[in-house]
């Protein structure tokens, strides 16, 4: 399983857009912390709209679960 952070920098832009255009799996999106209860959260994503994420933000992390990949981004209110 791949897991990408930018807050460690292990996310690769590059390896990122590999494994979404690669993926048949489910792709779900949060923007913000989960324990703070964001308005978007784990929502269901196309890949088109996965990619049109990894090529407009940066603070993203990226997980891959057996079922499913989960692309999370960050505002700059979330990392203060």
């Amino acid at each position: 399983m791949i897991k990408m952070s930018f807050w460690d920098r292990t996310y690769n832009k590059e390896k990122a857009v590999e494994l979404i255009r690669n993926t048949d799996k489910q792709i779900k999106y949060t923007h913000g912390l989960g324990y703070r209860n964001p308005t978007i959260h784990n929502k269901p994503i196309s890949k088109d709209y996965a990619l049109e994420i990894l090529d407009n933000k940066s603070t993203i992390d990226i997980d891959e679960y057996q079922e499913y990949i989960h692309i999370n981004t960050y505002s700059s209110n979330d990392l203060w």
